[in-house]
């Protein structure tokens, strides 16, 4: 990219700086105080759209020159994709223009690169290289490093490697959890490498043989039992036909006797009627009184005054024929009233004896029905005796006593067999556990700063190394190099240690690759007048041959000078400065005389 045109106008002590940037390298020169530092600040803040002399946007009114009330900065430039454009407006400080990357603010200030820290260094080394530091790409190396996809997954690469390594970590330490969870010992990665849970014989085999046996005695059990249960059954049937046969030989026992007091109470049935029948017809049968008697007593008065005129009732005949001839007119009674007392006893007695007979009948009828079923009975049911059915049993005990110590025995060969299998599973367990330590481990040493990121790091340090040895053989100056820890050293010598011009010369060759690698390819070098003589000669050779080389497209290069330099390499273009403005050809020229 190369800068064409710089405008400035009172911006601090740039009050008027109007540039057009034909060379590859302009060098603007002039005594202390006269605006070179203005001119770099202006620019940057033009550009970066930060300040360097305020920290607040509210500030920004104190950059404007004194005396005026307005300030402003541009910056044109021109790339093979078109021109641009950087703007910055004061008081205001209304900022515009493209923004070029996070290597910009390094080319403009190089000594920022120094100024951070380890991390942010290594991200720009990393960004200048083009190597990503992403997700995607950390893990495609683990891939590569044979990381098994799952544990991938699982890490929160997006929160960057430290993040990564430190869930890696916990990782491992929750799988030696679960390697001690599951051996009830401390984890070693010595004694987890050949760890086995303590395990049984596996007699398996040998129920291959029992278990011919085992069907024969649970057969023999079976068999025992039902010829068991057969004789109990018998037993009880025929205890139960011997109770049935004893209690009908009772009853038909009986019949004779329930006979002769069946008739014996039938005998007395028949006399009981008879006197009931001899003292009904004695006493005109049933009681005089109610609603019938006061009615036929009342049709037999009508009759009677009637005389010979007086028809023939039918219903009184009927009347006289079941309840005996009625009183006379006179209230004379036509029955025996001694008679009519014992109505009521015979009958009672007529009623008893009915019941009498019918329950001599049942007496007599079951003891009937007993007989005849004791005819039917036939022979007795066949049972075992009490000792050969106490045989039996001692049979199935004996065959029940060997099936349960078979039994036993298999149980205790499953359980071995079983015991074995949870500790080969204890065994498989432990050694994924132990697996997993080891992946996690391995996957927090990939993460660390000497695993992955050097690897990338190497690659992205590589050129800008080369490139710096490059500069110190081209300038003369000690090499700088930046280590895989992010220090910068010049000539071994940490960058803290080094003095002023030391520094100086290590951030201009730090600029100059980072405006290379990014292919920004604009540098700008303020306070070169911190450098001696040779040293500065030193730079313009440089630049010099980077300009001559196409290898840079714009530099600014801004001292505090006594006058311009007599003799320029090629690509150069030099202005002087003075009161914030650039001073006249002749002017300078005369200054230089």
């Amino acid at each position: 990219m190369n800068l064409t045109h710089l405008h400035i106008r009172n911006y601090c002590g740039a009050r008027e700086i109007d540039l057009a940037l034909d060379t590859p390298v302009t060098l603007i020169a002039g005594r202390n105080g006269q605006g070179k530092s203005s001119i770099a600040e202006g620019i940057r803040h033009a550009m970066l759209g930060s300040a360097g002399r305020v920290a607040l946007k509210k500030d920004f009114a104190a950059l404007v020159s004194d005396g005026e009330k307005k300030g402003e900065v541009n910056v044109d430039s021109s790339t093979a994709d078109g021109e641009a454009a950087w703007r910055v407006a004061l008081p205001g400080g209304k900022q515009s223009g493209p923004d070029l990357g996070a290597a910009l603010p390094f080319v403009l200030d190089p000594a920022r690169f120094a100024a951070i820290d380890d991390n942010q260094r290594r991200t720009e080394v990393l960004d200048l290289a083009g190597i990503a530091m992403d997700a995607e790409t950390v893990a495609a190396k683990l891939a590569q490093r044979g990381r098994a996809k799952a544990h991938i997954a699982a890490l929160p690469l997006d929160r960057g490697l430290l993040g990564a390594a430190r869930v890696a970590l916990d990782k491992a330490s929750e799988a030696r959890g679960a390697w001690k969870a599951v051996t009830g010992e401390a984890y070693g990665s010595v004694k987890a490498e050949s760890w086995q849970a303590p395990r049984p014989a596996d007699r398996s085999s040998e129920l291959l043989g029992m278990q011919v046996r085992m069907r024969e005695l649970a057969d023999a059990v079976d068999a025992a039992q039902r010829a068991v249960t057969v004789g109990e059954e018998q037993q009880r049937a025929r205890r139960e036909a011997l109770a049935s046969r004893a209690g009908l030989e009772g009853k038909a026992a009986l019949f004779a006797r329930a006979q002769d007091k069946l008739q014996h109470d039938e005998a007395e049935l028949a006399r009981c009627r008879q006197k009931l029948a001899e003292a009904e017809a004695a006493a005109g049968t049933k009681p005089r009184e109610g609603l019938v008697h006061d009615l036929a007593r009342s049709l037999a008065l009508l009759l009677d005054i009637l005389g010979s005129q007086a028809p023939r009732v039918a219903s009184l005949d009927r009347y006289e024929a079941e309840h005996g001839p009625l009183a006379t007119i006179d209230g004379a009674p036509a029955t025996d009233p001694t008679a009519a007392a014992y109505i009521a006893t015979f009958r009672q007695s007529v009623s008893l004896m009915e019941t009498t007979v019918a329950n001599s009948k049942r007496d007599r009828d079951g003891a009937d029905a007993a007989a005849r079923a004791l005819d039917a009975l036939g022979e007795l049911p066949a049972a075992p005796t009490n000792d050969e059915l106490a045989a039996l049993r001692t049979q199935l005990a004996e065959a029940k006593a060997a099936k349960t110590a078979i039994d036993r025995e298999a149980a205790t060969i499953g359980d071995d067999a079983r015991a074995a299998r949870m500790a080969d599973s204890k065994t498989a367990d432990a050694a994924r556990h132990h697996a997993d330590v080891q992946a996690w481990e391995a996957i927090a040493a990939d993460l660390a700063p000497d695993g992955i990121q050097s690897e990338l790091l190497g690659a992205a340090l590589a050129p800008l190394n080369e490139r710096l040895a490059q500069h110190a053989a081209d300038t003369g100056w000690p090499v700088v190099t930046v280590e895989h820890d992010m220090r910068i050293l010049t000539g071994g010598r940490p960058y803290a240690l080094l003095s002023e011009s030391e520094r100086w010369r290590c951030d201009a060759m730090l600029g100059e690759v980072i405006a290379h690698l990014s292919g920004l390819r604009i540098l700008l070098l303020d306070r070169m007048d911190v450098l001696d003589l040779p040293a500065r000669s030193q730079l313009l050779g440089w630049l010099g041959v980077l300009a001559e080389m196409a290898e840079i497209d714009s530099v600014i290069l801004l001292g505090t000078l006594k006058a311009l330099p007599a003799r320029l390499p090629f690509g150069f273009t030099a202005h002087w400065v003075e009161g914030g403005r650039l001073a006249a050809a002749r002017e300078e020229a005369k200054e230089a005389a």
